[in-house]
């Protein structure tokens, strides 16, 4: 007899619990009543928190999704949703930022660290300006030479106007004072911009550091 109570007991207990999970689950009693939002540009809150629609019961939020449609936003390069009982959730964003600027027939194209081309505007102050055939999100030759140029150390990066990259292979850096520096591929751009600080003490004009063991200076 005892132990057919325990049994019972114990049905009871998971129906209680099993049920109470399913109210959790559903209830408007935790339902998203606020969306805190971090790094979010005023222009794009509605968009970010359309995502989260306010009385979504909160266990039913899916983060995962949420953080997807907010990805994309053209600006947005990565969201963070995350849920706080009883009825917050929180949406962290890093906003994409300029890099380089490509002109193109339809305006003057941003394009961030990672290569994304991301909004049609006038660049910020000392956004540099990329010429390459195919500009663009996915474009290997405009991912490559982003990468060149932020990898630039301290005290190279700032002597940089343009970046003039026909192929993958063939990236230029144009400086300042009108000098260049041939820089190739992206492929040890470490040691290339060491060897590039040393060449440009010489006087010259164009300096060669594609092949890093064998630089050359005209």
């Amino acid at each position: 007899m005892l132990r057919s109570r325990l049994g019972v007991a114990l049905v009871l207990a998971i129906v209680l619990l099993v049920g109470g999970g399913v109210a959790l689950y559903v209830t408007p009693l935790l339902a998203v009543r606020t969306v805190d939002t971090s790094g979010v540009p005023e222009a794009l809150t509605g968009q970010v928190e359309a995502a989260v629609p306010i009385g979504t019961p909160l266990l039913r939020v899916n983060t995962g999704a949420a953080e997807a449609q907010i990805e994309q936003i053209p600006r947005v390069e990565s969201a963070t949703v995350e849920r706080s009982l009883p009825s917050t959730v929180t949406i962290t964003v890093v906003e994409r930022v300029a890099v380089v600027f490509v002109d193109a027939a339809d305006g003057t194209h941003l394009i961030d660290r990672n290569g994304a081309d991301f909004a049609v505007e006038a660049p910020p102050e000392g956004v540099i300006q990329l010429i390459t055939p195919t500009p663009g999100t996915g474009d290997r030759t405009t991912e490559d030479a982003v990468s060149v140029l932020a990898g630039l150390p301290a005290d190279l990066r700032p002597q940089v106007v343009r970046v003039e990259a026909p192929t993958d292979t063939a990236i230029s850096l144009v400086l300042a004072d009108n000098r260049t520096l041939v820089w190739g591929s992206a492929d040890d751009s470490g040691y290339k911009a060491d060897v590039a600080r040393a060449l440009l003490t010489q006087p010259g004009g164009v300096y060669d550091v594609s092949s890093p063991d064998l630089p050359t200076i005209r």
